[in-house]
């Protein structure tokens, strides 16, 4: 009588995941007999116990190793012929979620320099704890530009690193470009305003300065400007109100920075006040002989003028007959200049007396 060995085939349990930073596992071994004992491998009160030692943490592929003794004294080996089959522990690559790295954007006021910026940002809650994530960026601005400062920040490079393991193709990783604007440089210029009493010179102000507390970074306003003076006014006379200081033009000698700049063009005044002496006019007293014809007189002296300035006055007094007349009061007066022009509203006048006819 001949006994054969059964046959039974045991199969570790194989199984695969996204990559999460766990070890992968299956502890489940299948025993399974040959044709008629497909469901029952073991006899009655026989099997065997198993040890499942396989396992995988990174992407890859690997055996779901284990070992089996037997279950009991009951159990004889040498009543089977067993077969080891092998399951597969596979880890994947993370796709079900995606880290988008993203450039820093940001805006700078120009100064000249490169304006930079090397911080990025990523997807939270994808990274497995103990993986670490780093980006390079790369972009830099320097002018006022539309047509350059979009999407000019970019991610040049990245990786993830698991201590010292690089696990950068465990992930699924896009990269965003971010923005760096350089904005105009606000400037104020400003014409000078001057103030002077009257003297019958022209008084102006043909002077333009930088007035913000921002001026421009490549010099003073005469290393950044051409500034067109020649229509700025010039005032001559005693201004009612101060006169706006304006009539100026500029533009950059380099045109390429114009657009760097935000201008605000503000305007000083001009003001010619009257001298703070009054003019003091004196009439001058006249005396003669009877002649029978009425004496008057309009000769005046004066002080607080120009030299070649001259006073013309009227008179309203006259004396006939032999005696004094002491009220003979200037009624009208006019101040002219070299060029034989009134200027009399330019003055303030001392109260006038009258002078004296005596015949």
């Amino acid at each position: 009588l001949t006994v054969n060995p059964r046959l039974v085939t045991v199969t570790s349990g194989g199984g695969s995941k996204e990559y999460d930073g766990e070890p992968l596992t299956n502890s489940t071994v299948t025993a399974v007999g040959a044709e008629t004992y497909a469901d029952k491998p073991f006899a009655e009160g026989e099997g065997l116990e198993y040890t499942v030692t396989g396992k995988q943490t990174d992407v890859g592929k690997s055996d779901n190793t284990f070992s089996y003794d037997k279950a009991n004294d009951e159990t004889d080996l040498r009543n089977y012929q067993i077969t080891k089959e092998i399951g597969k522990l596979e880890v994947t690559k993370k796709t079900s979620k995606t880290i988008t790295i993203t450039a820093a954007s940001g805006t700078h006021e120009y100064d000249r320099k490169e304006f930079t910026k090397k911080e990025y940002t990523y997807t939270s809650d994808v990274l497995v704890p103990g993986d670490e994530l780093t980006a390079v960026v790369n972009g830099s601005q320097t002018n006022v530009n539309s047509d350059t400062d979009k999407d000019n920040n970019t991610v040049t490079s990245y990786k993830v690193m698991r201590g010292t393991q690089d696990v950068t193709d465990w992930y699924t990783i896009e990269v965003a470009p971010g923005t760096l604007t350089v904005t105009p440089r606000p400037v104020t210029i400003k014409s000078d305003s001057a103030s002077r009493p009257y003297n019958g010179e022209e008084l102006s102000a043909k002077t333009v300065d930088v007035v913000s507390e921002k001026g421009f970074v490549e010099g003073s306003i005469d290393d950044v400007l051409n500034i067109n003076t020649d229509n700025m006014p010039g005032v001559t006379d005693v201004t009612a109100v101060p006169v706006v200081n304006d009539g100026y033009t500029y533009e950059f000698k380099n045109q390429d920075l114009a657009k760097n700049y935000a201008i605000t063009p503000l305007n000083g005044t001009l003001e010619i006040t009257k001298p703070e002496t009054p003019v003091a006019i004196t009439v001058v007293d006249a005396k003669r002989e009877y002649d029978g014809t009425p004496l008057t007189s309009d000769t005046v002296t004066w002080k607080g003028l120009p030299e070649g300035y001259t006073v013309k006055v009227k008179t309203n007094g006259s004396q006939t007959t032999v005696g004094e007349n002491d009220k003979n009061n200037v009624t009208e007066y006019h101040v002219y200049n070299t060029n034989d022009q009134d200027v009399t509203a330019n003055y303030n006048f001392a109260e006038i007396a009258p002078g004296k006819l005596t015949v």
